[in-house]
């Protein structure tokens, strides 16, 4: 005889009779809060994609209103609006939405250091690659760099211009003791994994009595980087396409800069040893990487750590294996940092924490 008593043991519980664990209903509220981040980001990526955020952030109204500014179709915009009332962003009066007190200063260009809706266009860019990345996850091949191409790039160049400009100068390069001095005395300066030029262009034209160089392997990025210059009109700025592993430069720099570049590497020792060499006596490599120990314990605690791994583990990780490396990725920490530059030949190394979540390490050799 077939027992048909429907089975009602909890999903997340002891068993017959008794209630969830306390344990389990923690497990399931953080993924639940996990679900809803996800989809809250996903909605206000819809948003950003068919203009209902900028129409939204032009001020707030019903849902027709709303519709009609932003070209969309009344019925979407006002589903739309009630997935964003439900996270939290917007609240609801009458018929009529407006975003929450204080929020719309978050979307505007300003108060951050990088375009939050940049943010949501990587979290596309990045879903579009998960079929890519969790084959390489499973076999170990990493994903190539040109397999992120040209979007990915572009998306770098829009998050990084506002960022260069509040910190690059008054932050990352003021933290090295006397680089401000010999930079507007005039000196040779390389920016190793230059991309679309934005530091070094800001640099060149802050000092203008210095010669810089960018240096990257990406002829899409450089082309982004000679447009940016001619258009600054900067006679002081020139560009190669050259592997950073094998700048074969003997004592002709005189500061070399690398910004959130180096844990990307398929080679980040053989790098760090090529731009060694390529320093004059005194010269100082400024390295700008994420804020990170590389004490798991210690950077799990932090409140990017979760953005930082994942875009790492999506990203920084597999170009480096994909390039025959170890996959250093983006949170690597100034516990591997420090000894690597010594390593690789830098005498004196100090770092600075900065705002941006940056950790800022001047080596000299």
């Amino acid at each position: 005889m077939v027992d048909t008593t429907p089975d009602t043991t909890p999903l997340t519980g002891q068993g017959h009779g008794g209630g969830p664990a306390p344990q389990a209903m923690a497990g399931m509220q953080r993924l639940m809060d996990h679900f809803a981040g996800y989809f809250a980001v996903s909605v206000l990526g819809l948003g950003h994609r068919s203009g209902l955020l900028a129409a939204l952030l032009e001020g707030g109204g019903t849902a027709e209103q709303i519709a009609a500014r932003a070209g969309a179709h009344d019925r979407s915009a006002e589903e739309w609006l009630a997935a964003l009332t439900a996270a939290g962003y917007v609240r609801h009066d009458q018929g009529s939405f407006s975003l929450v007190e204080g929020q719309d200063a978050v979307f505007r260009p300003g108060l951050l250091p990088f375009d939050v809706t940049v943010f949501l266009e990587f979290q596309e860019k990045f879903g579009g690659m998960i079929g890519q990345v969790a084959t390489a996850m499973r076999e170990g091949t990493g994903v190539p760099y040109s397999a992120y191409q040209p979007e990915f790039g572009r998306l770098q160049d829009r998050l990084n211009g506002p960022l260069y400009e509040q910190f690059l100068i008054s932050d990352f390069v003021a933290s090295a003791q006397g680089l401000v001095g010999r930079l507007e005395a005039g000196v040779d300066v390389a920016d190793v994994g230059c991309g679309g030029g934005q530091a070094l262009c800001l640099l060149a034209a802050s000092f203008p009595a210095s010669r810089f160089v960018g240096y990257d392997i990406d002829e899409g990025a450089l082309s982004i980087a000679a447009a940016r210059a001619a258009e600054r009109g900067l006679g002081n700025v020139g560009l190669e396409n050259r592997d950073a592993a094998r700048l074969e430069l003997d004592g002709v720099l005189d500061v070399v800069i690398a910004v959130d570049a180096i844990h990307d590497q398929g080679a980040p020792d053989e790098v760090l040893a090529a731009i060694a060499r390529a320093l004059r006596p005194g010269g100082v490599l400024l390295m700008v990487e994420p804020l990170a120990s590389g004490e798991l314990d210690v950077d799990a605690a932090r409140p990017t750590a979760l953005m930082g791994f994942a875009t790492s583990l999506s990203h920084c990780v597999q170009v480096s294996l994909a390039a025959g490396g170890p996959g250093l990725g983006a949170m690597w920490g100034k516990s591997r940092a420090l000894p690597m530059l010594r390593a690789a030949g830098f005498r004196t190394v100090t770092t600075h924490e900065s705002p941006a979540d940056y950790l800022v390490y001047a080596a000299y050799v």
